[in-house]
């Protein structure tokens, strides 16, 4: 989908609202659909209709798929951990709608398990305060022993499958124009960008490669930015009656924009609060990184022996969005060994992964997945493994032309006027005098030493021969 013109011409944003927000685009860098979003130019319910993410509503609990037992004991363990009595206080602990939680209250009710506390000052049927009976104690104390998992109910594994194919990466469409806007900051030469373009859109493996120090972290990154849609990842999966957590705030960027309230409905939120299914977080597309740190134990779910609840691993939370690991061949792990770990996923989009209990089951395996590396691919893996990974971009030294922009670029944003000169003495006094070749790193990290420089001597920031030529002496080892 190309947003901005099917989203004009289905009808649902106007071509000046359109306008206004690519302009927002432009000057804030953030994807078009928060762009649209923040200047009122579309409603969330209907940007998920554009987007056909179809989040159903819930009516009752039935409606989640779960067991209404399972979800009952739920809300009874969130009772008795968080300390909460309310009906509202649950509804966002559980994140489950209010008429929902209503119902689940109403079983534990029937149940004895619970008793009436009371209304608050307020006579809203919202402020009726609930207790665990001494039956609804015991039982949740026994089921406590099982799992200490008191949070956000969990979504079904079919749910999550589901989702996953609606807002699959491949089918967002990243424009030329994006590309050019996220590689901005960065000298990239017009073909290379041209050559990233259908890599991007096609939601499948990437492998960038080159010499140390060029950018491909960086180009990497800015890539993973050039998504505009969000996604919705949910808090939790249950698969087997084990939970899996799913949502990181460490991974997954939430997108804080609430909608207006009818004006009847100001001070009784979640009294007239919709049937919206907030088990369900809505998202920037993830982008989850890992380097020299990976280990094959960080691709299996992780479980806490406390809670008895199971950690996503990294490619579970990078669904919906951009997987990147970073300085590939520098892990403890043998290369073949976490490279012969992706083929079945990269083959079938598809991962398998085993719970505490032995049992398999299957996850999407619906992201971007990139390599970047520094050493020769053909040192790391064989043909058969490259095959896989269908597109491959070396990223090189800049040519001298390139050096210079890098410089010219750099100057610009700490507020100096460029001058060749200061290029042609690095040539001169460093990269030919000592035989070094050209790295895109340089240029930055010959500012921040002579920043450095400056601030210690208490003086603006400038750049002089000797300072140039003192920070160009960091970077070379001597024997």
């Amino acid at each position: 989908m190309l947003l901005e013109r099917d989203l004009v011409e289905a009808g649902f944003v106007e071509a000046e609202d359109m306008k206004a927000a690519l302009e927002r685009q432009r000057a804030m860098g953030e994807p078009l659909t928060q762009s649209l979003l923040m200047s009122n130019a579309i409603s969330y319910a209907a940007l998920d209709n554009a987007l056909g993410y179809d989040i159903p509503t819930l009516q009752s609990a039935k409606d989640t798929g779960i067991d209404p037992v399972f979800l009952m004991n739920l809300m009874l363990k969130i009772m008795l951990v968080l300390g909460l009595e309310t009906l509202t206080q649950i509804e966002d602990a559980i994140k489950l709608p209010y008429k929902v939680v209503e119902e689940l209250m109403t079983m534990a009710r029937d149940r004895a398990l619970v008793e009436s506390l009371g209304t608050g000052e307020r006579s809203l049927i919202a402020d009726v305060r609930y207790g665990l009976s001494k039956a609804g104690t015991d039982t949740i104390t026994g089921l406590l022993r099982q799992s200490e998992y008191a949070g956000p109910a969990p979504v079904t594994l079919e749910a999550f499958e589901s989702q996953v194919a609606r807002q699959g990466i491949e089918n967002e469409h990243v424009s030329r124009e994006r590309l050019d806007q996220c590689l901005a900051h960065l000298v990239v030469e017009d073909g290379m960008i041209d050559q990233f373009g259908p890599g991007i859109n096609s939601g499948q493996s990437i492998l960038v490669y080159g010499p140390v120090g060029n950018g491909k972290t960086s180009m990497a990154l800015a890539l993973a930015n050039a998504f505009e849609n969000y996604v919705y990842i949910p808090h939790s999966l249950v698969v087997d009656g084990q939970i899996i957590s799913v949502f990181d705030p460490t991974v997954h960027e939430e997108m804080q924009i609430t909608e207006e309230l009818p004006e009847q409905a100001q001070g009784q939120k979640r009294i007239f609060k919709s049937a919206e299914d907030r088990r369900w977080v809505r998202c920037k597309r993830p982008t989850v990184i890992s380097g020299g740190e990976l280990t094959m134990e960080m691709l299996d779910l992780k479980f806490d022996a406390q809670l008895r609840i199971s950690e996503a691993p990294l490619q579970l939370k990078a669904v919906s969005g951009i997987f990147i690991i970073d300085d590939f061949g520098r892990q403890a792990v043998r290369p073949e060994d976490i490279m012969n770990r992706w083929i079945y996923p990269l083959e079938r989009r598809a991962d398998f992964l085993t719970l505490p209990t032995g049992k398999k089951f299957s996850v999407p395996f619906d992201c971007l997945f990139m390599i970047s590396t520094n050493i020769p691919p053909k040192e790391l893996v064989d043909a058969a493994m490259l095959r896989r990974i269908p597109y491959k971009f070396y990223v090189g030294a800049p040519t001298l032309d390139e050096l210079e922009s890098i410089f010219e670029s750099v100057s610009r944003t700490h507020g100096i006027p460029y001058d060749s000169q200061w290029v042609d003495l690095l040539i001169q006094e460093y990269y030919t005098k000592y035989n070094v070749p050209f790295a895109r790193f340089h240029v930055n990290y010959l500012f921040d030493q002579m920043a450095a420089r400056c601030k210690y001597l208490n003086i603006p920031f400038e750049i002089t021969r000797e300072s140039l030529l003192d920070a160009a002496q960091h970077m070379i080892v001597k024997e």
